[in-house]
């Protein structure tokens, strides 16, 4: 049976991360010195696949913004995607992606989390909110939608951040 693999990972305005954009091969290895983001990227890819993160560690904080925001509660949005392929022959991996297909060949699934103002408290002044304000609210959603490698006819890509 294949295993499913996270294909491309694109993460917005997280910590470290202003707009990261990645396209992974099916074994994939990160290098980086320190504080290159490495732990970042795991962190924002457990906001997404780990069910052991308690619900409180996905209610972010002023400094799991990107620095480079003015005021990172300001209606700014956190977004960190995850595609999945190669689970065509895993009935129980095709049934947890069902509602995330994006693309059908290769089948590929989108998995979304977002930490944004509320909808349906607009109206309050965006500039206003601070960290904590019940207006902001971590939503996982479901939505649509540069190797370097490692030698040649290696099947191990490096990702260097």
């Amino acid at each position: 049976m294949k295993h499913p693999y996270v294909s491309r990972i694109e993460i917005r305005n997280f910590r470290n991360f202003h707009e990261l954009i990645v396209d992974l091969n099916p074994t994939a290895v990160f290098v980086g010195q320190n504080k290159a983001g490495k732990s970042n990227l795991i962190e924002a890819l457990r906001l997404i696949f780990d069910p052991s993160l308690p619900d409180t560690a996905r209610r972010l904080r002023s400094e799991d913004f990107w620095d480079g925001l003015q005021k990172p509660f300001a209606g700014e949005v956190i977004e960190v995607k995850a595609f999945v392929r190669n689970f065509d022959d895993n009935t129980p991996a095709k049934a947890l992606l069902a509602d995330c297909i994006v693309e059908k060949e290769p089948l590929t699934a989108a998995v979304t989390y977002q930490y944004r103002p509320r909808e349906e408290i607009e109206e309050v002044d965006a500039a206003d909110l601070t960290e904590g304000d019940p207006s902001f609210s971590a939503e996982p959603m479901k939505t649509t939608p540069s190797a370097m490698s490692c030698g040649s006819g290696s099947r191990l890509s490096c990702y260097r951040l």
